[in-house]
């Protein structure tokens, strides 16, 4: 369903609340992963010397992080499901 800019419990666009909590209760388990794999990056480069050339093939740390945001917001929000 689609969202209004004011919530009316019961009419079409939020069919009840369980439905209108869980919707917004799902956007912490989506983008918790994605963060923690961001904020993790310069760990990990700096973990090893083969993780810090593994991330350097790809422009380093800032730009791998670019990366993994524009994959994200090119397919999270398509519609596939």
């Amino acid at each position: 369903w689609v969202g209004s800019t004011m919530i009316h419990l019961g009419d079409h666009n939020v069919p009840n609340a369980l439905m209108f909590i869980d919707k917004y209760t799902q956007i912490p388990r989506i983008l918790g992963p994605v963060v923690l794999c961001l904020d993790k990056l310069d760990e990990c480069a700096a973990q090893s010397e083969a993780s810090q050339k593994y991330i350097d093939s790809f422009g380093g740390v800032r730009q791998v992080r670019q990366i993994i945001l524009a994959d994200f917001f090119r397919h999270a929000f398509d519609g596939s499901g």
